[in-house]
C-alpha cells in the first residue's frame, strides 16, 4: 500500500510538473549548468530580467516549495531548478542550493560515501550561493541580513573545500551532514 502511495505521489507531481511546462511561454531560459557560473546569471539577468518568464519561475518555485515541506528533495531540487533557469532571483537560487544540500546529503548516506563526493557536492552547491550573490547585484532582492547570510555560506563551503575542515557555524555542512550540531549547553 505504501509503494502504491508513493508512486501515485510520483506520478501526481510529474503530472503537475508537465501541465507547468505544457503551458510555458518561449522565453530566454538559463542553462541549467549556468546557474553554477555568477558572471554569466548576472550577465543574463541584465539582459533579460524584464523578458523572463517570472509567472513559470514562480509556479515552479511554489510546487518546489511544496514538495519541500513534503520532504520529497528530488522532486524539490528539479521544481527550484526549473524556477530558477526561468528567473534566477536570489531567493530561487538560494532556495536551490539549500535543497541540493540536502537532496546529496540524502543520497550520500544512503550510499554512505559522502566523504568521497563532498567536494563535487560542495563546490556545486558554493557556486549557487555565489551566483545569488551575483544575482543581487542586478536586482538588489536580498535584505542585507540575506546577503550576508548567502556570502556566509559561500565562503565557509570555500573554507570548508581549501581545508576539509568546517567550522560548527557553518550552515550548510550541517545541511549536508559533515558537521553534526553541538549539544546545547546546559
Amino acid at each position: 500500500m505504501l509503494k502504491r502511495l508513493a508512486l501515485f505521489a510520483f506520478f501526481a507531481s510529474g503530472a503537475a510538473w508537465s501541465d507547468l511546462l505544457a503551458r510555458e511561454k518561449p522565453v530566454p531560459k538559463l542553462a541549467q549548468t549556468e546557474l553554477h557560473e555568477p558572471a554569466v546569471v548576472a550577465a543574463w539577468l541584465k539582459e533579460n530580467a524584464s523578458k523572463a518568464d517570472q509567472a513559470a519561475a514562480k509556479e515552479f518555485f511554489d510546487l518546489g516549495t511544496r514538495e519541500k515541506s513534503e520532504h520529497r528533495w528530488s522532486p524539490a531540487v528539479k521544481s527550484f531548478g526549473e524556477s530558477a533557469i526561468r528567473y534566477p532571483s536570489p531567493r530561487t537560487l538560494n532556495e536551490y542550493a539549500d535543497i541540493l544540500l540536502i537532496f546529496f546529503s540524502n543520497i550520500r548516506a544512503r550510499e554512505k560515501d559522502i566523504r568521497a563526493h563532498a567536494a563535487n557536492d560542495l563546490t556545486a552547491v558554493e557556486s549557487v550561493y555565489r551566483s545569488a550573490i551575483a544575482a543581487d547585484s542586478v536586482l538588489n532582492t536580498m535584505t542585507q541580513h540575506e546577503r550576508q547570510q548567502t556570502r556566509e555560506n559561500a565562503d565557509c563551503l570555500a573554507a570548508y573545500l581549501r581545508s576539509r575542515t568546517g567550522t560548527a557555524t557553518c550552515k550548510p555542512l550541517h545541511k549536508y551532514g559533515l558537521i553534526r550540531k553541538a549539544p546545547p549547553e546546559r
